[in-house]
């Protein structure tokens, strides 16, 4: 019995490129970068991670107590999610990590517009939801 050997050649796909705008990361990383009073850098920052459509916003501290270690503690508590169908002015929504880290719309309605109206709500935090500033104080 002969058996012949066949070459399986995997062909790749060119990689798709994120649907995210380029200057849309470029903006949510200052943003990060500018939440963050030059004192508290060493103790906290933001980090902006983008994955498919979306854009979480991370808050890392390192820990209040020496006794827990020296390891950051980073945890996800905003995404923004991108419609490239929605039109300029909703392209964006805003979503927020719930104390099981799920994510959940923002408001009652979930609020969606452009990416600046969506950071200056998380900075203002009318409702209390995005305290990752009050982490140190």
């Amino acid at each position: 019995m002969i058996r012949k050997l066949i070459k399986m050649v995997a062909i790749s796909k060119p990689q798709q490129s994120s649907p995210i705008p380029p200057a849309a990361l470029e903006a949510v990383e200052r943003w990060c970068v500018q939440a963050i009073p030059e004192t508290d850098e060493g103790f906290q920052r933001l980090i902006a991670k983008s994955t498919g459509s979306a854009i979480t916003i991370l808050e890392a501290h390192i820990p209040s107590d020496p006794q827990e270690g020296t390891d950051w503690i980073i945890q996800p508590f905003a995404q923004l999610r991108y419609d490239r169908d929605a039109g300029r002015d909703l392209a964006w929504s805003l979503y927020f990590a719930n104390p099981d880290t799920k994510w959940q719309e923002y408001g009652t309605d979930g609020l969606s517009g452009p990416l600046k109206v969506l950071l200056d709500e998380i900075e203002d935090d009318p409702y209390g939801i995005f305290q990752w500033i009050d982490v140190l104080g």
